[in-house]
């Protein structure tokens, strides 16, 4: 129901059709899930807790870049590209965080500590 309402919300803040704002989700969550190898391979350069600290900081800088944007185009920049950059380089460190901790049996503790990440998301 939430994100009805703010796709409701955004269409009419930009006077854009409800086809060209619902593409920003898909985006975003396209960019969250294909851009995995960037991340792998910042993982092997620089340690979890950094990739962990830039995806935040793409999130934050993409969520409030978000505010501003004059236009739906921008929209795709920051809330697609940027902010679904970060959600991977945080989903996929804390996933390799888990499995590096718990290396024999991961599958409860991954489980719960995985939950709890997508239940906040």
């Amino acid at each position: 129901m939430k994100n009805c309402m703010l796709v409701v919300m955004t269409c009419v803040h930009y006077f854009s059709f409800s086809l060209h704002t619902g593409y920003v989700g898909c985006v975003m969550s396209a960019v969250a899930y294909v851009s995995s190898p960037i991340t792998a391979f910042l993982l092997t350069i620089v340690s979890h807790r950094f990739v962990c600290v830039l995806g935040s900081l793409c999130c934050a800088i993409g969520a409030f870049a978000s505010a501003f944007v004059p236009s739906i185009t921008y929209l795709f920049l920051t809330l697609g590209i940027l902010y679904g950059l970060g959600v991977n380089f945080l989903f996929h460190s804390s996933l390799c965080l888990q499995l590096e901790y718990f290396p024999v049996n991961s599958e409860r503790p991954v489980t719960l500590a995985s939950g709890g990440f997508s239940a906040c998301e």
